[in-house]
């Protein structure tokens, strides 16, 4: 009997215990395949399997050992392991997306030369490995460039840059603080002003549409997400139809795909093709508005179960981040306060965002969100709206930043 669902790594954050919890409500167990798996027994209820390295061949021997016949499929809530997840599930003959679009999709400057190569020339765009060609490339680009990690995910070194020595400063400094990301190059390119969209997508299928609000520059940080836009249902559609050809375009044709599309002068442009659902509390304002659970049809999916995008109703759902920008937060409060709020459904704290320092960069620096719904988007934009009003940063004190610095310098020395 196929009960067992294997999951490649997780988060403690976003869509990683929905997850586990998903596949206990459709009756399978939850493994967690990791070198680590015990480190996330806190955030929910799986059985832990520890291997040695997370490569195909390892994770396929793990699998056999624990016994082939009873995994249903192969699945994890992060983008990064996606390609292992479709090269795991191709391997022992399982449900999968393509682990050749995966890969296309992970690499920010291959998904450009392969939409190129089809036709979707949005952005002029390089590739770099250091600050001096990011420094060339941007100057041979012209004007404002966003600089993107090839793999990475939440924003995770990206910028946007006015010049071309912003340009190799940044670049220079992602080299030197993430080599782990860096060793695979940056992207360079062009940069689009106008509306951002997220678009679902299941086996090419439109699923929803979302207007997305996005930090103010250097960084790209999205802090808002309203389901379904407001914006002109025209502009929705092109902007919908622009992301189904972009990642057929890709070769990614099965499965779940988060795509993000500006609406600039030129019409329609590709931001990045994610070979996932939405992340963070994404999944759950579609649920919110349509009714359409994007887990349960990942999980369905993977295991070669039935699955329904159909939309049960029309409703509106709205999600707001509480960004921490430049200062240090210790705590935030007002929770019970902005659950108050009319519409308002769920309002959380990322515990692992507090007591980081300097400007907001990513992801990672968001520090509390609220989702609502509403008959209407603008009515559950007015939930969230207020719900994020009423939540408050507490600033860790002079004393308490001395007492940290303090401990880090003792910890390095024991070290």
């Amino acid at each position: 009997m196929r009960d067992v669902l294997f999951f490649l790594e997780t988060s403690v954050t976003g869509n990683g215990p929905p997850f586990f919890a998903c596949a206990r409500r459709l009756g399978l167990t939850p493994v967690l395949v990791s070198r680590h798996p015990t480190a996330f027994e806190h955030i929910a209820d799986f059985e832990p399997l520890a291997v040695d390295a997370m490569d195909c061949a390892t994770i396929v021997r793990a699998i056999d050992a624990f016994g082939r016949d009873r995994v249903a499929g192969v699945c994890s809530p992060l983008s990064q392991w996606a390609e292992r997840v479709a090269q795991v599930a191709e391997a022992i003959d399982r449900p999968h997306s393509s682990p050749e679009a995966v890969a296309i999709c992970r690499d920010k400057f291959r998904t450009r030369e392969v939409l190129a190569g089809a036709g979707i020339r949005d952005v002029a765009f390089r590739s770099a490995f250091s600050g001096l060609e990011a420094e060339a490339a941007a100057k041979d680009i012209g004007g404002v460039v966003i600089i993107k990690p090839r793999e990475a995910s939440g924003a995770t070194g990206v910028r946007i840059c006015h010049t071309p020595q912003e340009v190799r400063d940044h670049v220079d400094h992602f080299v030197r603080t993430m080599p782990r990301l860096a060793k695979f190059g940056v992207s360079i390119e062009e940069y689009i002003e106008g509306p951002q969209f997220g678009i679902e997508l299941f086996d090419l299928v439109p699923v929803a549409i979302r207007r997305k609000h996005i930090s103010p520059p250097p960084a790209s940080i999205p802090i808002g997400l309203d389901c379904p836009p407001m914006d002109d249902p025209q502009i929705c559609k092109m902007v919908e139809e622009h992301a189904i050809r972009a990642t057929r375009a890709a070769g990614y044709e099965r499965g779940p795909a988060h795509v993000e599309v500006r609406y600039g002068a030129k019409g329609p442009c590709i931001i990045e093709i994610n070979p996932r659902i939405v992340g963070g509390v994404g999944a759950e304002s579609v649920r919110l508005a349509f009714g359409v659970d994007l887990v349960e049809a990942t999980i369905r999916f993977s295991c070669g179960m039935p699955y329904s995008l159909d939309r049960k109703f029309q409703r509106a759902s709205a999600t707001r981040y509480l960004l921490r920008r430049d200062i240090v937060a210790l705590d935030v409060t007002g929770q019970d306060d902005a659950m108050a709020v009319e519409g308002v459904s769920e309002v959380g704290v990322y515990a692992h965002a507090l007591l980081r320092g300097g400007p907001a960069l990513n992801y990672m620096d968001r520090i509390a969100y609220v989702v609502s719904e509403g008959a209407t988007t603008a009515d559950a934009i007015k939930s969230a709206d207020e719900g994020l009003r009423r939540l408050q940063i507490i600033p860790e004190s002079s004393w308490g930043r001395a007492v940290r610095k303090m401990k880090k310098k003792v910890f390095a020395k024991e070290a």
